[in-house]
């Protein structure tokens, strides 16, 4: 974890067996490192990125990528590799998450996309969020009139003047309003270097992060960004009325398969399951789910388990249980 950036592809030598390390990943990245097992296939849904997104800075115009599936079969996992991708193309990351239980205060994705395009999404300070919004306001493409929806965004109190304006505007408008004005800012931004929004998991969303989305999608046509948003198969939200309110920005859905046998069992063997043989039916289980797969081989890892259970959450829920009470 201490290598630089600068030394992709590294041999690491002193181990049991040499190992390469393609990527390394920094603090800044902690969304991006909990995922725990080496890449496998995917390599269509890969090339197919990959050529979309090394053309938009020159083109000037970006695309949205929609990636569903079923629970575990590893949309999350594509999906930072993807991002990941786009970094070392000089891409500016945004990774928010949409939950079904509640969120922190400011972290709905509307306020955390908003802060994350800021560069203040790692703050709390009031004084420096103040001055991430007077910095905005600054700039021309924004004037007095977005005082209120910035300050509200940014959950900062507001002058008189802006909190009476703010006031007498409708919930609808309001709303409307700061979709408009996050959508601008990805633009803004694009402008002085290209962007890419990982929105996960939008199965949970609220008809508030789906208008979000759709707008964000129409910006993508007329400049250099990119949105990937990640669902699940049941509950998809993207429907003829979503799509037919995203403009001319071309829309990639992609459904993931579940990894072939041949591609689990090479997971299974580089992640280090020396007895990948003897877990032959316990990984044809897995039926190709990567999360499923993963429970397996850690709980055969730890040497806790005499025989592995066939159900994901007692497997899950015996991880748990050997966790220290802290």
């Amino acid at each position: 974890e201490m290598l630089c950036d600068e030394h992709p592809n590294t041999i690491i030598k002193g181990l049991e067996k040499p190992v390469t390390v393609w990527k390394v990943l920094s603090q800044r990245d902690e969304p991006l490192q909990r995922n725990l097992l080496p890449f496998v296939g995917r390599e269509a849904e890969r090339a197919q990125f990959n050529s979309i997104i090394e053309a938009i800075p020159e083109r000037g115009a970006g695309a949205a990528f929609i990636l569903r599936g079923e629970p575990g079969i590893g949309k999350t996992r594509l999906a930072t590799e993807w991002l990941v991708s786009a970094r070392d193309l000089d891409f500016a990351s945004h990774h928010v998450l949409v939950l079904d239980f509640g969120s922190a205060a400011g972290a709905d994705p509307l306020r955390a996309i908003f802060r994350s395009l800021l560069g203040a999404d790692k703050t709390e300070d009031a004084a420096s969020l103040t001055h991430a919004a007077n910095s905005l306001l600054k700039d021309a493409d924004f004037g007095p009139d977005d005082e209120a929806f910035v300050y509200d965004l940014l959950g900062l109190p507001m002058s008189a003047d802006a909190q009476d304006y703010y006031r007498a505007v409708e919930n609808s408008t309001r709303n409307r309003r700061k979709i408009e004005l996050v959508g601008r800012v990805l633009e803004s931004k694009a402008r002085l270097k290209p962007q890419i929004l990982l929105i996960e998991d939008l199965h949970w969303a609220n008809p508030l992060t789906l208008d979000l989305c759709a707008n964000l999608t129409t910006r993508c046509s007329s400049c250099a960004a990119l949105v990937l948003m990640t669902a699940r198969i049941e509950g998809d939200p993207f429907d003829q009325s979503w799509r037919s309110a995203t403009g001319n920005t071309p829309i990639y859905t992609i459904d993931l398969r579940p990894l072939t046998s041949s591609e689990t069992r090479e997971l299974a063997e580089i992640s280090g399951v020396d007895q990948a043989e003897a877990l032959a039916t316990e990984i044809d289980k897995a039926g190709g789910n990567p999360l499923f797969l993963e429970m397996m081989i850690r709980s055969t890892a730890d040497s806790q388990i005499d025989a592995l259970s066939g159900n994901l959450r007692s497997m899950v829920q015996a991880r748990i249980d050997r966790l220290e009470p802290v």
